[in-house]
């Protein structure tokens, strides 16, 4: 399982210019997630067919090619509030956010929902943020 957590990590360190900004935004995603209120990825692709997007979402679920989302769309499906509530407590600009978001949440479903299935999403973030905070604790023993 850690495989998929390194590579979601990989594409995630790619789509930054630093280490510490991409393990801040796989953590994010991650804590998004995870979040009650959203419900995992089943909660989140109930969102997502309520605001109309329900195509979307399924393409990162399925087997086949990705179908993009614009930062609009990320703004439409997790709504003002919950956006801005998540850049209070990352202290990033909401468009940025929103941004970083359209580009990684697809890559993470993705990765997530291996042969185009849904899993545990409850076990899968707690391995993911368990996967997190021990990449966390190496680079902080390299700089150390």
């Amino acid at each position: 399982m850690s495989s998929v957590f390194d590579e979601i990590l990989t594409k995630v360190v790619s789509h930054f210019s630093n280490s510490e900004q991409a393990n801040g935004v796989f953590k994010l995603v991650m804590e998004l997630l995870n979040k009650p209120e959203i419900g995992g990825i089943s909660g989140l692709m109930k969102t997502f067919e309520e605001k109309g997007l329900g195509g979307i979402i399924s393409s990162w679920i399925g087997t086949g090619e990705n179908l993009p989302i614009s930062a609009e769309q990320i703004k439409q499906v997790l709504g003002g509030g919950e956006l801005e509530k998540i850049s209070s407590e990352t202290s990033l600009p909401v468009d940025n956010l929103s941004s970083d978001l359209a580009v990684l949440l697809p890559k993470v479903i993705d990765l997530l929902t291996p042969n185009g299935q849904v899993a545990d999403s409850h076990s899968l973030l707690e391995l993911g943020m368990d996967f997190l905070k021990g990449k966390l604790a190496g680079d902080s023993e390299k700089t150390a």
